[in-house]
């Protein structure tokens, strides 16, 4: 019993207090899952699909994914995307959306900002949302581009056809070695 600790044992020997307190542990511990389940909710790492609703309604994000990981990430990049525009909170909005390390190139008389992929080979799984997200804090005035990076023959050359004869194109073009 929770609440015995905190009373004198004289007290609670009583069969009635006794019995009162056994029913209130009870409720105390329901308590405490249910407290529990409102925190795991309001995380946005833990969050299941209520709790992901709720923070996506408190930033304005209209929700049309499934797949709670690029929700939750959505969640984080609008966390991090407000206040001005900079190539760090860019470059953060990259790493919380699985995007790897990219390399930014401002173009002021095309009015152009580059987003290059340079740790990730190929399209990242996440990129539309990704590109909704830097949509959203990018300045509406600036054009968007993207560059990739792949494998190229060149980057292969030295390997065995053992070692790559079991990937596919797709898995060869973003192969790391």
């Amino acid at each position: 019993m929770i609440l015995s600790r905190y009373l004198p044992k004289h007290v609670t020997d009583v069969p009635t207090v006794a019995d009162v307190l056994q029913a209130l542990d009870s409720e105390l511990e329901k308590l405490e899952l249910e407290l529990d389940k409102i925190e795991k909710e309001s995380t946005i790492n833990t969050a299941s699909d209520i709790g992901l609703s709720l923070l996506e309604s408190q930033f304005g994000l209209v929700s049309n994914l499934t797949d709670l990981d690029e929700r939750r990430e959505r969640v984080k990049a609008k966390l991090r995307g407000t206040g001005t525009t900079t190539h760090q909170m860019i470059k953060e909005m990259a790493l919380a959306f699985s995007c790897g390390d990219i390399d930014i190139e401002f173009t002021p008389s095309d009015y152009l900002v580059t987003i290059k992929y340079i740790s990730q080979m190929g399209v990242p799984t996440n990129e539309e949302v990704f590109k909704n997200a830097i949509r959203d804090i990018i300045p509406a005035h600036l054009a968007v581009a993207y560059e990739y990076t792949y494998v190229t023959w060149k980057m292969i050359e030295d390997e065995t056809w053992k070692n790559i004869e079991t990937l596919t194109w797709s898995e060869l073009s973003q192969w790391g070695g």
